[in-house]
């Protein structure tokens, strides 16, 4: 009448988890090994670099792009206090720079550690100019003027970082 329930087997993660893994057993091995299970708790050592900077991207995004949401649904503009609007502008800003980091990540072509620190400098000197323009909006000094100068600056920083860089790279 009752049937006897057999114990689940082991939690063992997708087969994503265990490519390096695999592919490290396979080319010092050639014998018929069994492969390696990963079992709780997960272990990211095994991922590849570029995967564990777009999973932290992707947090820093989600969790900034959360606290921006609750400041805008739990706050009136109009009664705001400073420090109400120094966070959302501070959570926009990480919003942006993790945002547009994504994008020049995805659409970028090299995987060089210079070239990631590269996009993320721009990344978030481009979130610097958006959020600039939404602080100059909220003080009502937004102006052609204003706008100009500003823009202009970011672009002399970032004509600075290369520049920079650049001459690092004549020292060397």
């Amino acid at each position: 009448m009752y049937r006897e329930i057999s114990s689940p087997p082991p939690f063992t993660y997708p087969a994503i988890f265990n490519i390096s893994k695999s592919i490290a057993a396979s080319s010092r091995n050639t014998s018929s090994a069994p492969s390696v299970q990963n079992t709780f708790p997960p272990s990211f050592s095994n991922l590849p670099k570029m995967t564990k900077l777009i999973f932290g991207q992707i947090t820093v995004f989600l969790v900034a792009l959360g606290a921006a949401v609750v400041i805008v649904f739990n706050t009136s503009p109009n009664s705001a206090d400073a420090l109400i609007r120094v966070a959302f502008f501070a959570f926009s800003w990480l919003t942006l720079t993790s945002a547009i980091s994504l994008i020049f990540c995805i659409v970028g072509r090299k995987n060089s550690r210079v070239q990631r620190a590269t996009q993320l400098r721009r990344a978030a000197l481009l979130a610097v100019a958006i959020t600039g323009l939404l602080v100059f909006s909220a003080l009502h000094v937004l102006n052609f003027i204003s706008v100009l100068t500003f823009l202009l600056s970011i672009g002399l920083l970032e004509i600075f970082f290369m520049a920079r860089r650049i001459e690092k790279k004549n020292d060397i």
